[in-house]
């Protein structure tokens, strides 16, 4: 008997050493594709400073709704510039519209622009850069904002833009509302870094 397991036990070896085991490798390479997207909406409200701006202030009035897509991995800047330097200057509206020449202190009182994150405010990928969400005056260069290290794209990103003038007592009048006013032109402009 013990010469019978012995033989088996051989023959079970020689059976294990014979077979040989074959393996293959497949690998399988996954791609695609992601479209860039940089765009941005400005939503105004229907908005006038409130009052005589000579008594009564406006303080973080919101003038409109700025909206920002992007996918960009270097993040986007806003850049904000002013036709009138950051003040409010008097102008005629009648005919071909004028502003009224100077910068003497009754024609021209100054404000501040703010962003405040809306309540519905999207995805932001990135933090806010410094200053973006403080009162902002724009000077005779444009205030440039970048948003910048993002860990995910900016969807529907929404911010609340406001405006906060103070009462003036040095203004001169407007003697007929319908056509003289005190006016800027804001730029909103958004792009890739």
């Amino acid at each position: 008997m013990k010469i019978f397991k012995t033989a088996v036990l051989a023959g079970l070896m020689v059976a294990a050493v014979g077979v040989s085991a074959h393996a293959e490798t497949t690998t399988i390479a996954l791609s695609g594709e992601v479209a860039s997207i940089s765009s941005y909406s400005f939503t105004p409200q229907s908005f006038a400073l409130t009052g005589d701006m000579t008594t009564a202030g406006n303080t973080a009035a919101t003038i409109g709704l700025l909206s920002i897509d992007n996918n960009d991995s270097n993040g986007f800047k806003i850049s904000i510039s002013s036709e009138q330097n950051g003040v409010l200057r008097r102008y005629n509206t009648t005919g071909s519209g004028t502003y009224y020449p100077g910068n003497d202190l009754g024609n021209t009182t100054s404000y501040t622009i703010q962003f405040v994150p809306n309540t519905n405010p999207g995805v932001v990928g990135a933090d806010a850069p410094s200053g973006f969400q403080s009162a902002i005056t724009l000077a005779t260069a444009p205030s440039e904002y970048s948003f910048i290290n993002p860990v995910q794209a900016t969807v529907a990103g929404k911010y609340d833009m406001k405006v906060t003038a103070a009462s003036n007592t040095k203004l001169f009048n407007t003697q007929d509302p319908t056509s003289d006013q005190y006016r800027d032109v804001i730029t909103l402009t958004v792009a890739n870094l």
